[in-house]
C-alpha cells in the first residue's frame, strides 16, 4: 500500500519473469565463536542461499541472545521482465 496524493492508499503489485531479478548471498565469517559466541552456517548447494545463527549469553542481563544473518545482494537483470501493477 502506497499513499497516493489525495491521502488514500493503492495497492501495487509486483510481477516478473524468474530471469528479471538476480539475488545473491555470500557465507559469513564464523570468527565470534572463539571469542564464547556458538556460530553455525548453513548453505544449500544448489541455491547457494545462505544464513548464519549466532547463540550466546548475555551476562549483564542474564538472557541468552540468538541472531540470524545473512550478506545478500539483488540486481535488476533485464527491466524488460518485470511490470508493477498499481490498483
Amino acid at each position: 500500500m502506497l499513499p497516493s496524493g489525495s491521502g488514500t492508499t493503492k495497492n501495487q503489485c509486483l510481477a516478473f519473469h524468474r530471469h528479471a531479478f538476480a539475488l545473491a548471498m555470500a557465507p559469513l565469517s564464523d570468527m565470534g565463536g572463539r571469542l564464547g559466541a556458538q556460530i553455525a552456517t548453513v548453505a544449500d548447494p544448489v541455491t547457494n542461499l545462505s544464513i548464519r545463527s549466532r547463540l550466546w549469553y548475555e551476562g549483564d542481563t542474564s538472557t541468552v541472545k540468538v541472531a540470524l544473518d545473512a550478506l545478500w545482494g539483488v540486481q535488476v537483470l533485464n527491466p524488460n521482465l518485470a511490470v508493477r501493477a498499481v490498483q
